[in-house]
């Protein structure tokens, strides 16, 4: 597909714990390893996206730190050892992380104007991972994206989290012009569990179409390879979990 301008993918959830920001790591990396150009956006105040795709612990920079400063976000960006760009949210204390949220609700603007600012090429995917639950910045969001994915967990308080997804992409995804795909990805599923056959079963029924053709199988590869600082594409390039993204990653760029 002919990207002519950026494309922009949101990786959200309402509830926490579901492995969102692990999502968004691996899908970043199986896009670059595609050949296409990536930027990665943390806009979860726990900053925990950086360490996923190997930048220091030590580094504090980041946009919220740019923003809170009334500097240019393009001075936060960090060019990862696995290949991608990153602009991190940032260290903040939680005396900072307030003033943020407050300038975010005074300036409705400043994502936008942020995204902006960094001066996007054509065809760069720029994948967002988001604080859990409908907090202020992911409103604010929703309605800039190319494509929304939501994690899901293959249990059955998922059945509960797809009432709020459908609500988000009507309120603020639908209907607007460069809006192209919201989906559902259910992760970390077990190879032989019956009750997560029987959720997901439902989950098909429940949303249909809007479903990811893959799944993300649980591994526990992934965690090994966080732990020692490698995508898990070097740690253990045989364990299927690396097909896995990988299939993610062609399905989104055909369909966006």
């Amino acid at each position: 597909m002919n990207h002519e301008h950026p494309r922009l993918i949101a990786v959200v959830s309402p509830k926490g714990g579901v492995g969102k920001t692990t999502v968004t790591a691996n899908l970043a990396l199986k896009l670059a390893a595609s050949g296409q150009s990536v930027l990665v956006i943390d806009l979860d105040p726990q900053n925990a996206l950086r360490l996923h795709l190997q930048l220091p612990f030590a580094e504090v920079g980041g946009h919220a730190v740019q923003t809170l400063n009334d500097e240019p976000w393009s001075a936060a960006l960090c060019v990862s050892p696995c290949g991608v760009t990153v602009l991190p949210f940032g260290q903040l204390d939680d005396d900072a992380v307030d003033r943020f949220e407050r300038r975010c609700q005074d300036q409705p603007a400043w994502l936008a104007q942020g995204l902006a600012s960094l001066k996007l090429q054509p065809r760069t995917w720029v994948v967002i991972d988001t604080p859990p639950g409908s907090a202020l910045q992911v409103r604010q969001l929703l309605p800039q994206v190319n494509a929304l994915l939501c994690v899901l967990l293959p249990e059955v308080a998922s059945l509960v989290t797809v009432a709020t997804m459908e609500r988000w992409l009507q309120t603020y995804c639908l209907g607007q012009p460069d809006f192209m795909l919201g989906a559902y990805l259910i992760n970390a599923v077990s190879d032989a569990d019956a009750l997560e056959t029987d959720v997901i079963e439902a989950l098909k029924a429940r949303v249909g179409p809007r479903l990811a053709p893959c799944t993300i199988r649980r591994s526990h590869v992934l965690r090994e390879s966080f732990a020692s600082a490698q995508p898990v594409s070097e740690y253990a390039p045989a364990d299927p979990v690396n097909d896995d993204y990988r299939v993610l990653a062609d399905w989104l760029v055909a369909h966006t």
